[in-house]
């Protein structure tokens, strides 16, 4: 089902010298859906969830690798998926915009991508 779904994919490498391919608005919102969606249950939990979402945007955007955005048809970034690779070890994470994001089996799909 991931390779029949409705969503463009770009993969971007990331390097030293240059700004993270994913050091956007676009990009940074998707954190923060995906974090607040995840762990603010209550409107009382909404800061902390935006604290750790800064966190591990912070976090991503510093780290080497590659990312695989996946965009919808109206070009809309709807999730991405970073690889983050140190010597022999391979890291990956995942952050989905919104819920249809996380519902068209990106994380599928990037999971086959990174294997």
């Amino acid at each position: 089902k991931a390779n029949s779904q409705n969503f463009r994919v770009f993969s971007r490498p990331i390097y030293g010298d240059k700004p993270a391919p994913h050091s956007s608005l676009a990009h940074f919102r998707c954190v923060v859906a995906h974090e607040v969606r995840l762990l603010a249950d209550s409107p009382d939990e909404f800061f902390d969830a935006l604290g750790q979402a800064i966190g591990r945007y912070q976090n991503c955007i510093t780290q080497g690798g590659e990312i695989r955005e996946y965009r919808d048809a109206s070009g809309r970034v709807i999730a991405f998926a970073q690889e983050a690779t140190k010597g022999k070890v391979m890291r990956g994470q995942w952050f989905y915009s919104t819920d249809a994001g996380s519902k068209s089996f990106v994380w599928f799909h990037s999971v086959q991508e990174l294997v």
